[in-house]
C-alpha cells in the first residue's frame, strides 16, 4: 500500500530500559512495540501521578510528543496553511533555531551582496536600458547588479531546500509519535548537505529555462518540484530519485498544488512587505537609517516566513501521500496490528 514509511517516522522517544507506555504502537515491521504512534500520542497526554493514592505530591504530566499541525487526513486549503504557521506553534524553539541557522547565513550574505541595489530594482530592465548603456562604467556596473541580484535569488532558494529537508524530517517525526532536538534536526539535516546541494543544481537548470521564457512555465515547473526538499529529509531520497519522486506526486493533482504553490507566495510577499514597510516609511525620512534598517528588515521577514513556506511544502506531501498512498491507513493498521498482539 504505497510506499513504506520512511524511518524518521518511527523515532524511539523511550529509553531503552523504559516499559512500554499502554496503548502505544508500533509498525510490523519495525520489531518493536515501543513506539508511540499519533493516536497514543493524544491519547496518553494524561497527568500520571506518582505514588499510592495517599501520596500528596502533585502529580507529574507525561510530555508526550508535540501536538500534531494538522490530523494525518486528506486536508483542505485552510488545513495547510493554517498547519504550515501551527507547525512553529507545536515547537517553537526547535523551529526557530533550525531555522534561525539555516536561513540567517544565506540572508545575510545576501543582504551584503545586494547592498547599495535598491530594493526591488529590474536589474533586467536596467541592464536592457539604452540610458543605462551610455557609458561602459554604467554597463558594468548594472551587469554586476545583475549577476548579484540573482546570485542572491539562488543562495536563498538553496537555503529553502535546505530548511525543507530538516522540517521535514522533524515533522514526520511528530506524526511517527516521536520528537526531535534541534541538535539531531541540524545533524541529520548536515549529512545530506550533498545531497540537497546537488537536487538543487540539478532542478536549477529546469526551474531558470522556465522563469526566463516570460514566467509562464514557471507557473508549472516550479510546484513540480517543490516537494524535493522535505523528500530528502523525511525518504532519505538522492537528487535524481527526490525529483523523480516530487514530480509523481505533484502531477496527481498538478493543479491543487499550483494554487497551494500561489497561495503560499502570496502570504509571504504580503507578510514580508507588512514587516518591512517600516522601514521603509523610515528611509523616506532618513536615508542613512534605510540603509541599516530595511536590510535588517528583510533578513527578519525572511526568517518568519520561511518555516511557513517550507511548512506548506510539508503537510503538501503528507496529503499527497495520504490522497494517493493511504499513508494514514498504514499508520492505523500498524496501530490496529501492535494492539492485537
Amino acid at each position: 500500500m504505497g510506499r513504506p514509511l520512511p524511518e524518521v517516522l518511527l523515532v524511539d522517544t523511550q529509553p531503552d530500559n523504559t516499559p512500554p507506555v499502554p496503548g502505544t504502537w508500533a509498525l510490523p515491521e519495525s520489531g518493536s512495540d515501543d513506539r508511540p504512534g499519533p493516536v497514543a500520542a493524544a491519547a496518553n497526554t494524561e497527568p500520571l501521578r506518582v505514588g499510592g493514592a495517599d501520596d500528596w505530591r502533585e502529580p507529574e504530566v507525561v510530555s508526550g510528543p508535540p501536538r500534531l499541525p494538522v490530523p494525518l487526513k486528506p486536508m483542505t486549503t485552510s488545513d495547510i496553511l493554517d498547519g504550515a504557521w501551527a507547525i512553529t506553534k507545536a515547537r517553537p524553539r526547535t523551529v526557530i533555531v533550525v531555522t534561525a541557522v539555516i536561513i540567517l547565513p544565506p540572508q545575510l550574505l545576501t543582504a551584503f551582496l545586494l547592498r547599495g541595489i535598491p530594493q526591488g530594482l529590474d536589474t533586467a530592465f536596467s541592464l536592457l536600458n539604452p540610458d543605462t548603456l551610455s557609458t561602459r562604467q554604467s554597463a558594468t556596473s548594472s551587469l554586476n547588479q545583475f549577476v548579484a541580484y540573482y546570485v542572491a535569488a539562488a543562495i536563498v532558494a538553496l537555503s529553502y531546500y535546505f530548511l525543507g529537508a530538516a522540517l521535514g524530517r522533524l515533522v514526520a517525526a511528530w506524526y511517527g509519535g516521536g520528537d526531535l532536538t534541534v541538535k539531531e534536526v541540524l545533524v541529520a539535516t548536515a549529512r545530506k548537505s550533498g545531497v540537497v546541494i546537488a537536487t538543487f543544481l540539478l532542478l536549477l537548470v529546469p526551474i531558470v529555462a522556465s522563469t526566463v521564457a516570460c514566467y509562464v512555465p514557471a507557473v508549472f515547473v516550479i510546484p513540480l518540484f517543490m516537494l524535493a526538499g522535505p523528500i530528502i529529509g523525511i525518504e532519505d531520497a538522492g537528487p535524481i530519485t527526490a525529483a523523480k519522486r516530487s514530480w509523481q506526486l505533484v502531477s496527481r493533482r498538478l493543479f491543487w498544488c499550483i494554487w497551494y504553490w500561489f497561495a503560499t507566495f502570496l502570504i509571504e510577499a504580503l507578510v514580508n512587505t507588512a514587516i518591512q514597510a517600516a522601514p521603509e516609511i523610515i528611509g523616506l525620512v532618513s536615508e542613512g537609517a534605510a540603509r541599516f534598517l530595511v536590510p535588517i528588515a528583510s533578513v527578519v521577514a525572511h526568517c518568519v516566513t520561511a518555516p511557513f513556506v517550507v511548512g506548506v511544502a510539508v503537510l503538501v506531501y503528507l496529503d499527497l501521500r495520504v490522497r494517493t498512498e493511504a499513508l494514514d491507513l498504514e499508520l492505523e493498521a500498524g496501530d490496529v496490528f501492535a494492539r492485537a498482539a
